[in-house]
């Protein structure tokens, strides 16, 4: 193995490959080849995220630290799907060429080594940083992608990296709570792992803010897991039982629940933005690429829109105003997102109830506004189903059936029959638990038969 420049200096405690690959590239001049070589790897890992990875074994001695058995497992617990896809740097610790894959996780805001904000933005060229490849992290080193600036206010250097390896002890020690909190959520998910093929936490990460989905929805449901109702939610719960016998005898019957979520949606926003009253009955939604005017309404209007335009059938307008008097007619078919369909209701009994279709609407409202808030619609053609809405249904042998829809919260927005929500989210997540019991140990007498 040949030597070079900081091959004696051990990993920091959780120390990510990013700032690894990084600072082995920086104080030896290294190509992307050579390290790849150094490391063992292959060219097929340049495009590896190092970001949310842990640093890579090099050689015996630095590489594998004592405790090497103690610290896999330690790393273990970090999961993709708890981990910004963004890098997230502290200023002090990124002066110090040290990245954590703390840093990288959704528990935390702030380093708890510095008591600093971590950063996703440059605060030179205020872009985000994104997501570091391996390419990216030896190009870059520890500068910005877009203006070659520092991602700290200081120059990382070599100096402050030794005191911060003099400090050890005190990382590990500035992680632990993290750690513990960390565990007992990858634990209420594992006990609900069944559950997370019926939410389409992939599809959902589209217009998510941050994609962080899968992190606030096991967050919230941790929570009231472990009796803590008295914590507020981080989002917005439409929790609802439902029968095993459809109610609805007829189609008419959708369209005025509809019409009733419309009114509420309408009425809210007109007090919102007193203005918009005047916009006409078709106010311009896309322009002559497809996409939608962001640059001319507030979110909440152009979700609206957009909703009104799609679940309406031959609408004759889609502002605050309606051309034709009376219920409007809906699509059953695009009022019901197909995402949710196919992962949820292979037997469909149940869901004609009025909650089922208004959590649809809001659920729909709920994609769309927070897609245009974040400027996801700014970048491509509009198309309806890529706003897949959160929904989760759960068909029990038992009544009821429990269906949910969860997103992030909108201020002020009214949730007419889920004001207050007809299920707890804590009964909700007790009674599915329970039933996971069950089928564990249906499971293991069957296997012992």
């Amino acid at each position: 193995m040949p030597e070079y420049v900081g091959s004696k200096l051990s990993p920091l405690p959780y120390e990510s490959a990013f700032s690894q690959v990084a600072r082995v590239v920086m104080l030896n001049e290294m190509s992307a080849a050579q390290f790849l070589r150094l490391a063992g790897r292959t060219r097929e890992d340049r495009h590896w995220d190092v970001s949310n990875s842990r640093f890579v074994p090099i050689d015996e001695f630095q590489w594998r630290p004592s405790g090497a058995d103690l610290s896999s497992r330690r790393h273990s617990i970090f999961d993709i799907r708890f981990s910004s896809e963004t890098l997230r740097v502290c200023d002090q610790c990124i002066a110090g060429m040290y990245h954590s894959l703390w840093h990288q996780c959704w528990i935390i805001s702030e380093c708890p080594l510095h008591r600093c904000p971590l950063r996703t933005v440059c605060r030179h060229c205020n872009q985000p940083y994104g997501n570091y490849s391996f390419s990216e992290a030896v190009k870059n080193r520890f500068s910005c992608r877009h203006c070659a600036s520092s991602l700290s206010m200081e120059p990382a250097t070599i100096v402050r990296h030794l005191n911060l390896c003099r400090a050890a002890d005190s990382v590990e020690v500035a992680f632990a709570d993290f750690y513990r909190q960390l565990l007992t959520i990858t634990a209420t998910g594992r006990r609900l792992s069944y559950l997370e093929k019926r939410f389409p936490f992939r599809e959902v990460n589209a217009w998510w803010p941050e994609s962080r989905s899968y992190w606030d929805v096991m967050r919230d449901v941790g929570f009231v897991h472990r009796q803590q109702a008295e914590r507020p939610l981080g989002l917005t719960w439409l929790v609802w039982p439902s029968s095993h016998q459809d109610i609805f005898q007829h189609r008419n019957e959708v369209d005025l629940v509809y019409s009733e979520t419309l009114h509420l949606l309408k009425r809210w926003l007109t007090d919102r933005y007193p203005g918009l009253t005047g916009t006409g009955e078709r106010p311009e939604l896309f322009d002559e690429h497809g996409i939608p005017r962001t640059d001319l309404w507030p979110p909440e209007f152009l979700a609206l829109m957009l909703l009104r335009q799609h679940v309406e059938k031959d609408p004759q307008s889609w502002g605050l105003h309606t051309a034709v008097p009376g219920v409007p007619r809906t699509s059953l078919f695009d009022l019901i997102c197909r995402t949710c369909w196919k992962r949820n209701f292979s037997r469909s009994t149940g869901c004609a109830r009025a909650e089922f279709f208004q959590a649809m609407v809001y659920g729909r409202f709920a994609a769309l506004y927070w897609a245009a808030k974040n400027g996801v619609m700014n970048r491509k053609r509009f198309q309806w189903d890529d706003y897949v809405v959160p929904c989760f249904w759960e068909q029990r042998t038992w009544e009821p059936n429990i269906g949910a829809v969860a997103f992030p919260t909108i201020d002020g927005m009214p949730l007419g029959r889920f004001n207050p929500s007809p299920l707890r989210l804590k009964d909700a997540v007790e009674v599915l638990y329970r039933d996971g019991l069950s089928r564990n140990r249906e499971s293991v007498a069957m296997r012992r038969a």
